[in-house]
């Protein structure tokens, strides 16, 4: 049985012990995020009973059909029970990444025809404040910072491995380069928070 009032504690401290164990170099905004996220945790987890989340629910995870209907999710390592906003937040991170960055996002083209049928940040957050009758607005700045952070984590991770020699891919030293970028947006959202 998943305890719902702890997902973001559990979450945050996971994270805390990943980015520590591949920590290369003391980065100031993640020192900032990892100080200051336990401690303004929102309630807006306790509202909801948990649902299933992707966990890395973006762009390049999704097969797309003829007719640019989504087929199917991939990379479900990172599911789990949580809040139903969760994934939401961190789909809206993604729409924040600049398209040239190794993991890209949609930054650069979000008013571009490419982006045709995917709705905005502020559409997509009033679909999910109609349909659970709770405006997330209020915590989504916190929500944005966690999902920035425990990305953060990922990518250190990636970073790690790659100076260790024990890499996946080719471009892992430039994806774990966006540790830094990635906590720095982190930390914008969470001062716009607390």
């Amino acid at each position: 049985m998943v305890k719902k009032s702890d997902y973001l504690f559990r979450q945050i401290d996971l994270w805390i012990k990943q980015y520590r164990a591949s920590e290369t170099q003391k980065i100031e905004a993640m020192e900032f995020l990892i100080e200051n996220l336990g401690s303004n945790i929102p309630d807006i987890y306790e509202k909801f009973n948990p649902v299933l989340t992707h966990g890395d629910f973006r762009i390049d995870n999704m097969i797309f059909s003829k007719n640019l209907d989504i087929a199917s999710l991939l990379d479900w390592e990172l599911s789990t029970l949580a809040p139903p906003f969760i994934d939401l937040s961190y789909w809206c991170l993604m729409l924040r990444f600049e398209t040239d960055w190794p993991i890209p996002g949609l930054g650069q083209i979000r008013d571009n025809i490419i982006t045709e049928g995917i709705p905005k940040e502020k559409e997509l957050l009033q679909l999910y404040a109609d349909a659970l009758g709770y405006d997330i607005g209020k915590s989504w700045n916190f929500l944005l910072a966690f999902n920035c952070f425990r990305f953060a984590g990922i990518l250190q991770g990636v970073f790690k491995r790659s100076k260790d020699g024990n890499n996946a891919g080719k471009d892992a030293n430039q994806v774990g380069l966006l540790t830094e970028p990635v906590s720095k947006m982190g930390e914008k959202f969470l001062k716009l928070y607390i």
